[in-house]
């Protein structure tokens, strides 16, 4: 944990985690605990984490891994370039494992 009281420590500190209070514990408690996860997680793509090969554009031809997608592009992971690029989603095909 970080608190800046701590300046010996540059702020860091170790606690036991039934002495935490989590924030927003009065959702938590009011709606239950699966609700209260079901707010902060957004639905997950299915192409998120899957391995594609680029078909048009600038990097046609290259494989990399999908790290965030919406309705019209992926973020995708280039090892051969080592950054990450959008590109459009009509761009891209998964690879078969």
């Amino acid at each position: 944990m970080w608190d800046k009281e701590f300046a010996e420590t540059n702020g860091i500190f170790v606690e036991l985690t039934k002495n935490v209070l989590i924030k927003g514990h009065n959702l938590i408690n009011r709606q239950g605990m699966g609700e209260a996860v079901s707010l902060n997680r957004k639905g997950r793509d299915k192409l998120v984490g899957q391995y594609v090969i680029v078909t048009k554009g600038q990097h046609k031809g290259a494989r990399g891994r999908v790290t965030d997608a919406d309705n019209t592009q992926v973020i995708l992971e280039l090892p051969s370039f080592r950054y990450k690029v959008p590109i459009n989603r009509d761009c891209v095909v998964p690879v078969d494992a």
